[in-house]
């Protein structure tokens, strides 16, 4: 069984946190965030909390190589009826892009 004091690893003790998710991004702890982060985005994904959680994601999937998955994530988060969300999303996504071009079939 996983150890409760390390929430990087899956144990179904660890309750999903937006506070720990947030805090795990900022340690650069980015396994324990996406766990805790990707719980509270699908729980709570029209709250406030659950953008918040999403916005952490895009950071999180970025600084992991997950672009595509940042990307897309992104990408929904620019449709958001949040306008703070949606300027964050729209700004973020236009970075995104710049870095990782896509890639275009046959190269």
């Amino acid at each position: 069984m996983a150890s409760p004091s390390n929430p990087s690893l899956p144990d179904s003790s660890i309750k999903p946190s937006l506070e720990d998710g947030l805090a795990a991004l900022k340690a650069k702890d980015y396994p324990s965030a996406i766990a805790h982060l990707e719980a509270i985005a699908k729980a709570e994904a029209n709250q406030r909390s659950g953008l918040r959680a999403q916005m952490g994601l895009v950071i999180a999937y970025k600084k992991t190589g997950k672009v595509k998955d940042a990307i897309a994530l992104c990408s929904a988060l620019t449709k958001s009826s949040n306008s703070q969300a949606k300027a964050w999303a729209s700004k973020t996504l236009k970075d995104l892009v710049k870095r990782h071009p896509p890639k275009i079939a046959g190269e």
